[in-house]
């Protein structure tokens, strides 16, 4: 654990462990450090380790995405924002009259861990008793993140919930205002990940389960020496 991979693999197979790798969403770690392992270290009669390595995250900036939309609803726009202490070249920009409602999706196909960003009201066009609530659910419409967001001109939200296994993302935003328009950022708002390569399904499915390889024998390559299994590092 906290190894380069590469240094982990010699030190095992040194060991004469068999060592497979599974890419792992790890966005706080350096890309190649080993964050998981099975065994756990210091189990012994293992006859292969399998390494959780950090590999660079996937990025999908929403303002590069087409909100999906259904039944008339219209959904927001790709256009220049601001917010208090925040201005944005290119950002999610949803303009509504007061009271109105939209709801919009976003497909992530289930190959994401995370969605963040920031929600404000937009300073440009709106006044300050400008409001809105924003709330996001999976396909089945269950809540994600903190449920509902309430987000006033003085106090924009950060937002940051998993959306792990979540195929289409729900968006669903209400506006009020005491004087018209009304206009809602989705500032740097982005979903990322680690999408499963081909190779991913194949280490995972050709892994050992470490509760059948305990009764098998040494691997060949341990010291013959030996009068145990390796312990795992």
């Amino acid at each position: 654990m906290g190894s380069s991979v590469d240094d982990a693999r010699r030190d095992l197979e040194t060991l004469g462990f068999t060592v497979e790798e599974t890419d792992v969403f790890a966005p706080d770690s350096p890309n190649g450090e080993v964050v998981g392992q099975d065994p756990d270290a210091g189990d012994s009669n293992a006859a292969t380790v399998t390494l959780e390595v950090a590999r660079p995250p996937q990025t999908m900036p929403f303002k590069d995405t087409k909100p999906i939309t259904s039944g008339g609803s219209s959904g927001p726009q790709v256009d220049s924002a601001e917010t208090v202490n925040e201005k944005y070249a290119e950002a999610w920009l949803l303009e509504s009259y007061s009271g109105s409602s939209s709801e919009f999706g976003v497909n992530l196909a289930g190959d994401y861990s995370e969605v963040e960003g920031k929600l404000g009201i937009n300073t440009e066009d709106s006044d300050t008793a400008c409001k809105a609530t924003v709330s996001f659910t999976n396909e089945q419409g269950r809540p994600l993140g903190d449920g509902t967001y309430n987000v006033t001109f003085s106090e924009p939200e950060e937002v940051k919930f998993s959306v792990a296994d979540v195929v289409r993302l729900n968006i669903d935003a209400r506006l009020t205002s005491e004087q018209g328009d009304c206009g809602l950022v989705f500032g740097d708002f982005q979903a990322t990940g680690l999408k499963e390569s081909s190779s991913d399904s194949t280490n995972s499915s050709s892994s050992a389960d470490p509760s059948e390889s305990a009764s098998e024998e040494p691997s060949e390559s341990a010291s013959p020496e030996s009068t145990s299994s390796p312990s795992s590092q």
